[in-house]
């Protein structure tokens, strides 16, 4: 399916195909009682390149939509890098090793020299 552009507004088409594909509110899991007035929540938020593709929504509840976006701020503010990255953003450790001897102008290592991370 091709990716459709994030818009301010949902189309109905696509807000009902979401709606009739989840049955009703995802976050039943969330527990308590659901609301009866349904969102058509973003999985990846327009802000962080999240599209309105049928594959990134789900349907919330009024109760449940702003449960999960509190979890979410939560998990992201206690986010620790999963890799340390140099000053210029190289994340795999041999780029990493690489650009610290640039950095401290040693030569690049051989083809049979193993690489330290």
């Amino acid at each position: 399916m091709a990716a459709t552009k994030p818009s301010q507004k949902l189309s109905q088409e696509i807000r009902q195909r979401v709606i009739a594909r989840d049955g009703g509110c995802s976050g039943r899991f969330l527990g308590g009682e659901c609301s009866p007035i349904l969102d058509v929540h973003h999985i990846v938020p327009r802000e962080e390149g999240g599209s309105d593709d049928v594959e990134n929504l789900l349907t919330l509840c009024h109760r449940h939509h702003p449960m999960l976006e509190a979890i979410r701020r939560a998990i992201l503010k206690r986010r620790k890098p999963l890799w340390k990255s140099c000053p210029h953003g190289h994340r795999s450790t041999e780029a990493r090793a690489l650009c610290e001897r640039r950095l401290n102008g040693l030569p690049r290592p051989r083809e049979d020299d193993s690489v330290a991370a």
